[in-house]
């Protein structure tokens, strides 16, 4: 459940509980703070330090001083995500943000075959679950293989694939393993009753000779964030990335940097946020199946990476734009974005809702970048 309630010292918002000092009814993981008067930051603080949810968003609207008190309450709290409303969609996308929280807070996810060695940044678990409530579940490659042995695919899902894709250059036998793949992975998480995985995709090429690039694109496009490289750091960025915008973006390498503009690319971009795509070999190993997709100049793009303690973002804010094709991962996206990379691995979504991002970001005590305003 969500908790609403205003803390105010006239109107309520309709549809939400008034604080007036007792907070045991209006507590819960997940909790939306109305503020709707100046005069109310305390207030705002004792609600918060008596119920420490997980998630905090806190509304404020540009009348009766509540963005002032709101603002001047966020310097007493460990986390807060603030949201100024003017309109009735506005205060609608905080709910709804605040429902797709709910749906990871206090959750499991799957880790597959552990981390990637090359992998320098990798959150704590203990950190994990402090920050989100996330436990993360070990499972091995030989589970998930015994899991894809088992695993079938319908003649109709290939022929959809492959009708969905502009070019297909691997075999309808590759495509079959992936499919399986595919399946075995959502087998996995309904096991174990997760709602997020990583896999590290390098272990199980060396043991299944199929990449799980299609299969973890498919997850993705249905909003199950799935991460490649056992990446928890990643995978932290793409959950906060749907609950901001409601999908999941895709993990991309930071593969060349010029003057005003990035390449970014990987092999698993969600199918949904791709113009086109193709059916392609692996970059690295040439094994089947990765996704090799296009993204058209001019569209809106948001890159996100966390710090190791999940405490602060570094956030790109830019569009799509022309360029060459580089000798790398198969989807290739230039993007227009003044950039001071620290760290590879980038969550790259298509939007420009910055507001919604810092809104996300800030809910869990992730400190958003200046870049980030509130309006």
């Amino acid at each position: 459940m969500v908790s609403e309630v205003s803390v105010t010292t006239g109107e309520v918002l309709e549809g939400t509980t008034r604080y007036t000092g007792e907070s045991e009814r209006l507590c819960d993981e997940v909790m939306i703070i109305h503020v709707m008067t100046g005069g109310t930051e305390h207030k705002v603080i004792e609600l918060y330090q008596s119920c420490k949810p997980k998630a905090l968003f806190i509304t404020a609207f540009p009348k009766r001083n509540s963005l002032p008190a709101a603002l001047e309450a966020l310097q007493g709290l460990e986390k807060g995500g603030l949201y100024l409303v003017k309109s009735d969609e506005d205060l609608q996308k905080v709910r709804v943000m605040a429902k797709r929280a709910e749906r990871f807070v206090n959750s499991k996810s799957v880790l597959i075959g552990g981390v990637a060695p090359w992998l320098v940044e990798v959150p704590s678990r203990e950190r994990l679950e402090e920050v989100f409530g996330i436990r993360v579940i070990d499972v091995s490659i030989d589970e998930l293989i015994t899991s894809f042995e088992n695993s079938k695919v319908e003649e109709d899902t290939i022929k959809s694939i492959k009708a969905g894709a502009s070019k297909v250059e691997v075999k309808d036998e590759d495509l079959v393993n992936a499919l399986k793949l595919r399946n075995a992975l959502e087998k996995v998480i309904d096991l174990v009753g997760a709602k997020s995985l990583a896999i590290n995709c390098f272990e199980l090429i060396k043991h299944l000779g199929v990449t799980p690039c299609l299969p973890l694109a498919l997850l993705n496009s249905a909003n199950i964030p799935s991460a490649c490289e056992g990446d928890l750091l990643a995978l932290s960025g793409m959950i906060l990335s749907y609950i901001a915008f409601g999908k999941v973006g895709g993990v991309f390498n930071v593969v060349d940097l010029q003057r005003g503009r990035v390449l970014l690319a990987h092999c698993t971009a969600p199918l949904t946020m791709l113009d086109d795509y193709s059916l392609v070999p692996h970059y690295e190993t040439g094994a089947p199946v990765a996704v090799q997709g296009r993204i058209l100049p001019g569209r809106d793009l948001i890159a996100l990476r966390l710090s190791k303690g999940l405490k602060e973002a570094q956030v790109w804010i830019g569009k799509s734009t022309v360029g060459p094709r580089a000798d790398a991962c198969r989807t290739q996206v230039w993007m227009e974005a003044n950039v001071n990379p620290r760290g590879n691995h980038r969550v790259l979504v298509d939007s420009s809702d910055t507001r919604a991002l810092r809104a996300a970001l800030g809910a869990f005590g992730i400190k958003p970048p200046d870049e980030l305003y509130l309006a």
